[in-house]
């Protein structure tokens, strides 16, 4: 008779067990399909789209020591990048594409862009009313293992043409 008691909480252990292995198997695919594809593009390949989106005569190519003062970003650390920034100090427009080696560098880039944002948005507060609707309207995106910063007269044609490429 003292058997049944014993095979009944035999039964309750195992369908505990059970259920804790289906809600982590659960959770495991959940943060599986969750995580981006990353594209296998190229840097270059990436940015010739996004770049005839852009009006370059405002803008000029800026090099890797600009990269590090303007975002803090190390160029070396990321599988690439692609700076244009602007001509001259009374213009905004601007595009940082990065490729990422890994994603958990996507929020340390995300937050330099936006920090890049905030300054430029402070920067020209009250004087640059062109320059301002620029930095409202201005994109930070994220897709296939890259990010997109970019300010410009049709910011949408840009990250159109960024998720295009990818």
């Amino acid at each position: 008779m003292n058997q049944q008691p014993t095979q009944t909480k035999m039964l309750n252990v195992y369908t505990v067990i059970e259920i804790l292995l289906l809600c982590g198997l659960a959770v495991f695919l959940v943060l599986l399909l969750r995580q981006e594809p990353k594209t296998e593009k190229s840097i270059e390949d990436l940015q010739t789209p996004i770049l005839k989106e852009l009006n370059l005569d405002v803008m000029q190519e800026g090099a890797d020591q600009d990269v590090k003062r303007v975002f803090g970003l190390n160029a070396e650390d990321y599988d690439g990048i692609c700076y244009y920034m602007p001509s001259s100090e009374m213009d905004v427009c601007e595009l940082l594409l990065v490729k990422l080696k890994d994603n958990d560098q996507k929020a340390a880039v995300v937050s330099a862009a936006q920090a890049r944002l905030d300054t430029q948005k402070q920067n020209f507060d009250g004087y640059g009313t062109n320059q301002t609707a620029l930095l409202e309207d201005a994109i930070i995106d994220t897709a296939g293992g890259c990010v997109l910063y970019v300010v410009a007269e049709n910011p949408q044609a840009a990250d159109d043409a960024f998720h295009d490429a990818l």
